[in-house]
């Protein structure tokens, strides 16, 4: 499991446990779509993926064709990605949606055919993997789950979100869409060790002309961190 998940992994004592567990339609989904890629029906995949109305269900399907294949199916899986307050609500709440149970482990389920997990953690992994390849909708509907969820998933959310801000050649090529997040900016010298954070810093300045008031900015937030 990433580092960046594990306090995900204390919660799975849910209230489910406490009050009883009953059929999760997301575990249902998860179940029926692992089901398919395991028979390698990427077809049936591709149209849950461009027609069903339950956002989980176009998620989940969305990423697993990604998984199976980044490059064929890159596309449809940033069209899966939650756009909605529906839809990022459900994929903040997934792991806590699940009544805890023998399938559902680690908050992810599995299929002994398949080697992708579903679940919260190796979604939003994908999600930042198709983010750095520097796919913008991706970025933007990234963007929109910044400071939803709870402490922990905020936090987790957050985590991925600052580790755009490492690289100067995408945050000056997205500046218009992080611009409005470059608070994070002060977060990288508290985050990266001494070298990595000198590395990133002489990267902007080698990037951006000294007469660009892009640099300054970005130069002050690096340097005074929080």
């Amino acid at each position: 499991m990433h580092p960046r998940f594990a306090i995900v992994g204390m919660m799975l004592l849910s209230i489910s446990q406490l009050v009883g567990q009953s059929p999760s339609p997301d575990l249902q989904s998860a179940k029926q779509l692992l089901g398919m890629a395991s028979n390698q029906e990427w077809k049936a995949i591709q149209d849950v993926a461009k027609s069903a109305k339950d956002p989980m269900k176009r998620l989940f399907s969305g990423y697993l064709l990604y998984r199976s294949n980044p490059n064929k199916f890159g596309s449809i899986f940033t069209r899966s990605l939650p756009d909605t307050e529906l839809a990022i609500s459900r994929f903040i709440g997934l792991n806590q949606s699940i009544p805890y149970s023998a399938e559902w482990q680690n908050n992810e389920f599995r299929h002994p055919k398949v080697k992708w997990a579903i679940g919260f953690e190796p979604i939003f992994e994908a999600y930042l993997e198709k983010v750095k390849t520097g796919d913008t909708e991706a970025l933007r509907r990234l963007l929109m789950l910044q400071g939803r969820g709870d402490g922990h998933y905020a936090e987790e959310i957050a985590s991925g979100i600052a580790e755009l801000f490492y690289d100067p050649e995408f945050v000056i090529t997205h500046w218009n869409l992080l611009e409005p997040h470059k608070i994070f900016l002060r977060a990288v010298k508290n985050w990266v060790s001494e070298t990595e954070f000198l590395a990133i810093r002489k990267g902007f300045e080698e990037r951006l002309n000294p007469g660009d008031p892009r640099l300054p900015l970005i130069l002050n937030l690096l340097d005074n961190p929080e």
